[in-house]
């Protein structure tokens, strides 16, 4: 069966010019209110339309998880390349009964996506971050980052499988900034738009 992830016509949302990380947030409802189900196929070359993509970052007192992605991840153009960042999409499966609205479909994902790939203890409810866009790099201008801060109650997040998080820590913010060359596009933008912009 083909995979369907979750899209919306870039041509609807004109405002979605900007590169970064927006901390308005206001524009979500409308995005979600008029998304679709597109096949994960035709969504990962067709520019018109961009994925909805939760992407969460967990945070204990003033570190952040930092991983490094392998070889053995689905997404190619990110190998090799540390992370902070833990999503993925939003898929026609996640549509359950209950989930009548795409806000909570969104919300399900981004749970599931978590849990799928690491095992935390005592978390604090997510935190809406801000929304990611990126039309300058080829593997972000497919998508929409939603990014979700999770605080942590102690510095413990264990990968599910270990062969795709290698290296996983918890790594200052300071030392993030000084290594933010090392990290994928969205986690940059994170680490700049919001981690270290929050502490100064």
């Amino acid at each position: 069966m083909t995979e369907q992830v979750l899209v919306f016509r870039k041509e609807l949302f004109p405002q979605l010019s900007f590169s970064g990380l927006k901390r308005d947030t206001s524009l979500l409802p409308e995005i979600l209110a008029r998304a679709e189900f597109l096949d994960r196929e035709r969504a990962e070359a067709d520019p018109s339309f961009k994925q909805v993509i939760p992407y969460s970052i967990l945070r204990y007192e003033d570190t952040v998880l930092s991983y490094r992605r392998s070889a053995w991840g689905g997404e190619p153009r990110l190998h090799g390349l540390s992370s902070i960042g833990v999503g993925g999409h939003i898929n026609k499966s996640d549509v359950l009964p209950l989930l009548t609205e795409v806000s909570s479909i969104l919300d399900w994902a981004r749970d599931r996506e978590l849990a799928e790939e690491f095992h935390i203890e005592r978390a604090g409810p997510p935190r809406l971050v801000g929304l990611l866009n990126d039309d300058t790099i080829e593997v972000a201008r497919y998508h929409l980052g939603v990014v979700y801060e999770y605080r942590l109650d102690q510095a413990k997040a264990e990968p599910r499988e270990k062969r795709l998080h290698l290296h996983h820590q918890f790594v200052p913010i300071p030392e993030l900034l000084a290594h933010r060359e090392e990290y994928e596009g969205w986690s940059q933008m994170i680490i700049t738009g919001y981690l270290t912009a929050e502490r100064s």
